[in-house]
């Protein structure tokens, strides 16, 4: 299986549970797994007031979604979409938790001033 980044992003409000994410980590590699009914909602200190989604990403075919090291990987849903980035997980289940891509751009065009956009 090969990634190939075709979007930058879609609304956090559109992934849904039972969705297949992929994503290459630098410890796991290449894996699958399917955004779970478990969202949080998450709070950074450096940005007061606001608080966003994250979204659960469980494991299919008995591989782990996400391992410690894989932080900061893309992760694309099936049609080459970036819709989030990785960023923990629970180590005994392989899961993973994802930053919706939305909430990322949104962030550093704030803090830049700039607009993010592919190649």
């Amino acid at each position: 299986m090969r990634l190939e980044l075709n979007r930058i992003s879609r609304p956090a409000a559109s992934m849904e549970p039972g969705e297949m994410l992929i994503k290459a980590g630098r410890t796991s590699g290449l894996t699958r797994g399917v955004i779970s009914e478990l969202r949080g909602s998450l709070k950074f200190n450096d940005v007061p007031g606001e608080t966003f989604r994250a979204y659960e990403v469980i494991p299919v075919g008995g591989e782990k979604w996400a391992e410690p090291g894989d932080s900061g990987a893309l992760a694309l849903d099936r049609s080459g979409s970036w819709v989030g980035l990785v960023f923990g997980g629970d180590v005994t289940r392989g899961s993973g938790f994802v930053i919706p891509t939305d909430v990322i751009v949104r962030d550093i065009e704030s803090r830049t001033g700039g607009k993010l956009k592919l190649p």
